[in-house]
């Protein structure tokens, strides 16, 4: 008798935990895409024109239903945080975007996020998110070189892909991520290399991280720079804007004066994209030994697409209180400058934060 009971107690369990595991089984991540407009909403009457048409104009929750076996992925909820083309991305949307990114992360519903986004600018709001998101979620941006109404648009398929990578395990950890043409690409070193074609992003002399090859999410290399969770920014409470920080592009012939102005009309930094590897002019090395003299954090960047400027190489840095910006552009080196001056950074403290992140 009580081998009997103890028999059908064991049946029930094994039932209950088969049906738990159907279940469960059948479950699928949660991804939450948050959408800024740009190209992948993009509009032209004309299907066969790529680079005439209005970006920014579909919807998110049209695009989600337009996209064929985004449903066998992932459970998606689409949110329109703004509907603008990249070109006037600026700080205080970047800061909205985190905030909003913050509070859906912190939701255990939620395993992931995709922010789609124009690609003109993408690399800046991917690298300033990348520093400022505490956690280790995906956060996965995504778009488009060719308006959702193009004969062959990339758009479906990038941002298919883009949630596929935010739903995978494999992800967890990676920092903030950019999809496009089948390619995972780390937010600190890619980069628009093109202005038109669908492989216009690139990572400068670095390799992508990972690739998606038919529904499979595989990585290759890991980002070992701080970033998210161990990025001190992450830390930054109640963060809405960002001081003013010039880029200079530097050219044979370039007078000083644009550094004069720069200084004059208030901004609080300067990032120049030097030519070679950080070099500057005699004139121009005149004038930054002034400015930094008089407290100004000048970066030394390179207007070359790879490469590293080298601190104390061509210019030394420890003479001209100069801040190298080792392999980050230009336009990375404006973030990472913003956000060490909201911390209110010493010269010293600049100096470790480009060397660190």
């Amino acid at each position: 008798m009580k081998n009997a009971v103890l028999k059908k107690t064991f049946l029930i369990f094994v039932f209950v935990g088969a049906v738990c595991g159907t279940l469960f089984a059948g479950q699928k991540p949660k991804v939450v895409i948050l959408a800024t407009g740009g190209t992948i909403a993009g509009y032209s009457a004309d299907p066969t024109s790529s680079t005439s048409y209005k970006a920014a104009v579909i919807s998110v929750q049209d695009m989600l239903k337009s996209i064929l076996g985004l449903s066998s992925i992932a459970d998606c909820e689409g949110i329109q945080v703004c509907q603008i083309a990249s070109e006037n991305m600026e700080p205080a949307i970047w800061c909205q975007l985190r905030q909003k990114l913050l509070t859906t992360l912190a939701d255990p519903a939620v395993a992931g996020c995709v922010v789609t986004h124009g690609t003109d600018t993408m690399e800046e709001t991917a690298f300033f998110l990348h520093l400022t998101v505490k956690s280790d979620k995906p956060v996965v941006l995504v778009g488009s070189m060719r308006p959702a109404s193009s004969i062959s648009p990339d758009g479906p398929l990038n941002l298919l892909n883009a949630v596929r990578v935010a739903a995978a395990k494999e992800s967890v950890g990676k920092g903030v991520l950019v999809v496009l043409n089948d390619t995972i690409w780390s937010a600190r070193n890619v980069q628009k290399n093109d202005t038109i074609r669908p492989g216009a992003f690139q990572g400068g002399s670095f390799g992508p991280l990972g690739i998606i090859s038919g529904n499979k999410v595989e990585y290759l290399f890991q980002e070992i720079r701080k970033h998210t969770s161990a990025s001190e920014f992450s830390a930054l409470k109640e963060l809405h804007t960002l001081p003013r920080v010039d880029v200079i592009y530097c050219y044979a012939g370039m007078p000083t004066d644009l550094l004069d102005h720069s200084f004059q009309s208030g901004a609080k930094g300067i990032v120049l994209a030097c030519v070679g590897d950080g070099s500057l002019s005699d004139k121009v090395s005149a004038k930054v030994k002034e400015l930094t003299t008089k407290g100004m954090p000048i970066v030394r960047s390179s207007r070359v697409i790879g490469g590293v400027v080298v601190a104390n190489g061509s210019v030394s840095d420890d003479e001209h209180q100069t801040i190298c910006a080792g392999t980050l552009t230009p336009q990375k080196a404006m973030i990472l400058l913003q956000l060490c001056l909201v911390n209110h950074a010493s010269y010293q403290e600049i100096v470790r934060a480009f060397q660190i992140y």
